[in-house]
C-alpha cells in the first residue's frame, strides 16, 4: 500500500514536471527545504543544456518544418493515425531534444511526450504516457537534466534522479 502511494505521488509529480510546469523549489545546503527567490530556481544550466520555452504559432520557420510538424509526423507513424489527429504542443526544446504534450482527435484527455532527433532532422517518439519516465527509454538518448529530472528503474523499482 505504502509503495503504491509513493508511485502515485511520482506519477504525479512527473506529470507535472513533464507538462511544462515552471514552479520549483530550491533547497540550499544552509537551509535545507527553504524557498529561494519565491521558488525561482537560481542553479545554472551548461548553454548546451539550456532549454528554451517554444512559440508554437509558427510551424514552418524559413521554408523549413518545424518541430511540432515533424513530431506529429513520428506520432502519426507511431499510432498509425492520420497526421490531422494529431495534436502536438512543445513545451520545452533544445537543438536535439523536446519535450511536451500529445493528444489525438476525438478521444478525451492526453498526456506527454519526449522525442529526440535523427540525424536525418525527423523525430523520433522516445518516451510518452501519462506515467513516470521509464530509465530504459530514456537512457540511450542522454537527454538534458532540466528535461528529463528522473526517471523510473524498473530493475530496482526505483525512481532516479539525475
Amino acid at each position: 500500500m505504502k509503495r503504491n502511494l509513493y508511485m502515485i505521488g511520482v506519477i504525479l509529480v512527473m506529470g507535472v514536471i513533464l507538462s511544462g510546469c515552471d514552479f520549483n523549489i530550491n533547497i540550499n545546503k544552509e537551509g535545507e527545504g527553504e524557498k529561494e527567490d519565491e521558488g525561482v530556481v537560481t542553479n545554472e544550466i551548461k548553454e548546451e543544456d539550456e532549454v528554451e520555452v517554444m512559440d508554437n504559432d509558427e510551424d514552418v520557420v524559413g521554408g523549413e518544418i518545424g518541430y511540432e510538424e515533424r513530431i506529429k509526423e513520428a506520432f502519426s507513424e507511431k499510432y498509425d493515425r492520420d497526421i490531422s489527429e494529431v495534436n502536438v504542443t512543445v513545451n520545452k526544446q533544445t537543438d536535439d531534444y523536446a519535450s511536451g504534450g500529445v493528444s489525438f482527435g476525438g478521444e478525451m484527455g492526453g498526456g506527454w511526450f519526449l522525442a529526440a532527433k535523427e540525424s536525418d532532422g525527423s523525430f523520433v517518439i522516445v518516451a510518452d504516457g501519462n506515467g513516470v519516465v521509464p530509465c530504459a527509454s530514456v537512457e540511450p538518448y542522454d537527454f538534458p537534466v532540466n528535461m528529463v529530472p528522473e526517471c523510473y528503474d524498473e530493475a530496482s523499482g526505483e525512481v532516479l534522479t539525475f
